[in-house]
């Protein structure tokens, strides 16, 4: 498919004579490739590196086109620039070549690289959603936990409205329910549940640290839903929030964690595996912590187009934009049976369903 748009493209453009038009389209698309790998830092390269897959198939069309341009060149043009075009059209083919070698390399350096312990016996199964705000789908929540029946179940996104819709059926089916208002998180539990300290406090903070118990063995579980990076206020928002939650972790919580303690984080992290904030917070948690997701070939967990949708912003627009940013980390010493994503109809996110020992 990518093969035929190339060609179609470039004829388009070559046949109505508008060669440099499509140069300087290429140009252009290889420069914004390589301005979002070199500054990842930015607000708008971050944005448009976390669609990372996109850029595959980016990189791939400005390849087929360059390759499909050199053949022109060398087979069918015969004016008195060709040898110019010629050393022009290699010069795209070795760079688009190679930044999309640099893209795969990203991508295939993350995904593939966790190992579920399938073999392991399963203890505890949580369940993990962002339901999104305005979910209407109360059915289809009560329904999917009727379902699952999961020991623990931990939500972001949850509104009053939620509440007073499914409050007393998770009363019903959970001897522990710990609802948080000011950040419109929510996590109930068939086991003793108790929140522990963090370093903040005040209003619309998303960041929780619980301990579960399930007979004799103890869980430590983080829920965490940061700042989404609408705005560059946001974005860094987010990025403060990082270094909390990190800091947190290595210093508050350290001597709540004893020796081969078996901690889980859920996250809406709102930031992609390809984000240098990502690298940076994935490199202090080094050693002690990893990302299960990574067991995934591929994973998507948050769809624009959907999000678009069932906001109202914008209607009809096609299955487009899906981005990584919804994490399960778990500690070295804790053992994932079953890992699988999770998709209420009313959200722009997926979630985790998932078993440990």
């Amino acid at each position: 498919i990518w093969l035929l748009w190339a060609i179609k493209i470039n004829n388009i453009f070559y046949t109505i004579k508008y060669g440099k038009s499509m140069t300087f389209f290429l140009i252009i698309l290889m420069i914004w490739a390589v301005a979002s790998l070199l500054l990842r830092e930015s607000y708008l390269g971050e944005l448009s590196i976390s669609f990372l897959p996109y850029w595959w198939a980016a990189m791939s069309i400005g390849l087929l086109i360059s390759l499909w341009g050199l053949w022109k060149y060398l087979h069918w043009k015969k004016e008195e620039k060709t040898r110019f075009w010629i050393q022009f059209s290699i010069l795209f083919v070795v760079g688009f070549g190679s930044i999309l070698g640099v893209f795969l390399w990203k991508f295939h350096n993350f995904y593939n690289h966790y190992q579920l312990s399938r073999d392991s016996q399963a203890n505890l199964k949580v369940l993990f959603s962002n339901i999104y705000k305005d979910n209407l789908g109360y059915d289809e929540l009560t329904g999917t936990l009727a379902r699952e029946n999961p020991d623990v179940a931990m939500f972001v996104e949850f509104e009053e409205h939620h509440y007073e819709h499914l409050k007393g059926f998770l009363e019903k089916q959970f001897a522990f329910v710990e609802y948080l208002p000011w950040s419109t998180s929510i996590v109930v539990s068939k086991y003793p549940l108790t929140l522990l300290p963090t370093s903040v406090k005040g209003q619309k903070w998303r960041y929780h640290y619980f301990q579960i118990q399930k007979g004799d063995q103890h869980y430590l579980a983080y829920l965490v839903h940061t700042s989404s990076p609408t705005s560059q206020r946001h974005f860094n928002n987010r990025n403060h929030q990082l270094k909390i939650i990190s800091n947190d972790f290595l210093t508050m919580h350290q001597a709540s964690r004893w020796e081969n303690g078996k901690v889980f984080m859920v996250w809406d992290f709102n930031i992609s595996p390809w984000s240098k904030y990502y690298e940076e917070f994935s490199n202090e948690l080094s050693g002690t912590m990893d990302n299960a997701t990574r067991s995934f070939p591929y994973y998507f967990s948050w769809n624009l187009a959907k999000l678009l949708r069932i906001s109202g912003t914008l209607e009809g627009v096609p299955e487009l934009f899906f981005s990584h940013i919804d994490q399960l980390l778990v500690s070295k010493s804790l053992k994932i049976n079953s890992l699988t994503p999770l998709q209420f109809s009313w959200s722009d996110h997926k979630g985790f369903l998932f078993e440990i020992e």
